[in-house]
């Protein structure tokens, strides 16, 4: 593998909930682009709120964790916006604070990417 054909990993940050879907799309063109590249999606501030319900976006986030997207919500924002950690949808991890989740990624060599 050559240095530029070298895993990726990327950091999606979220923090408003109209972005989702083209967060989502992101990751779908990034492995589209480069097979097995790491993707993290991580949803802070009002973005919490669209993992409420079940919609397209909703659905579309499922198929995306079964294809190996991680996803991680901020504690600190679920509080704020009085969600219940067990009305997420399967396979989002919640974090104590999507700031720190972020900085970890970086450091852990992840790119990140604002959406």
């Amino acid at each position: 593998m050559s240095s530029s054909e070298a895993a990726l990993k990327v950091v999606l940050h979220v923090s408003d909930p109209a972005n989702l879907n083209h967060a989502l799309a992101n990751a779908e063109n990034l492995w589209a682009a480069r097979p097995g590249a790491a993707a993290r999606l991580v949803l802070n501030g009002q973005a919490v709120t669209a993992l409420q319900g079940h919609n397209k976006v909703t659905a579309r986030l499922a198929a995306a964790t079964r294809q190996g997207l991680e996803v991680q919500a901020c504690h600190n924002a679920l509080e704020a916006y009085e969600i219940d950690q067990a009305s997420l949808p399967s396979g989002v991890t919640v974090v104590p604070a999507g700031v720190v989740a972020l900085a970890e990624a970086q450091a852990a060599g992840f790119a990140y990417i604002r959406v």
